[in-house]
């Protein structure tokens, strides 16, 4: 009995392991390579007319998408250390994506100042492509590309400064 305990314990090290190793640094390594485009997305601007879409040209070059909940306090705390470091990140956009009320979606602009940012974007994704394509468990969920290609996603909070290093490590 003492070697079959033994052996038990190995395999529940060895899953606790793995399990770490998946879990660091916001699970990039899950959804890599299931995915290598941008989704043709609409999304509803907060003037409630305007539609973005995610393949338009204005969406070429560096973005990186946030998946969130307005009252999500992961999410708060990602998109404002995003919003506090976005100097760096010079010639990167940003789109912020939920589900939640046009009401719900305006009063986080509001909150969070983001009229101060002409590169950042806050709109509702009316039809859900986001949370479908990605199959979102948690937010909130980034996903970082280059010309609509695919370079990093995080399916869980993230710190500001691996966003970074994702966007200044895309390929030119």
């Amino acid at each position: 009995m003492g070697n079959r305990n033994i052996y038990k314990f190995k395999v529940l090290l060895a899953f606790c392991l793995l399990w770490l190793l998946a879990c660091r640094n916001g699970n990039r390594w899950s959804d890599r390579n299931l995915i290598d485009s941008v989704p043709s997305m609409n999304i509803l601007l907060l003037d409630s007319a305007s539609v973005l879409n995610t393949r338009s040209e204005i969406m070429s070059g560096n973005v990186v998408y946030v998946f969130f909940d307005p009252y999500c306090q992961f999410c708060q705390k990602e998109v404002g250390g995003i919003l506090d470091g976005i100097a760096k990140f010079h010639d990167t956009k940003f789109c912020f994506l939920t589900i939640s009320s046009l009401q719900d979606a305006r009063e986080f602009y509001k909150t969070n100042e983001i009229s101060r940012f002409p590169n950042v974007y806050v709109g509702i994704d009316t039809s859900g492509t986001y949370l479908k394509y990605f199959n979102v468990k948690t937010v909130p969920h980034t996903s970082i590309y280059r010309n609509y290609v695919v370079r990093e996603i995080f399916s869980r909070p993230v710190v500001v400064d691996s966003i970074l290093v994702a966007v200044k490590n895309l390929p030119r």
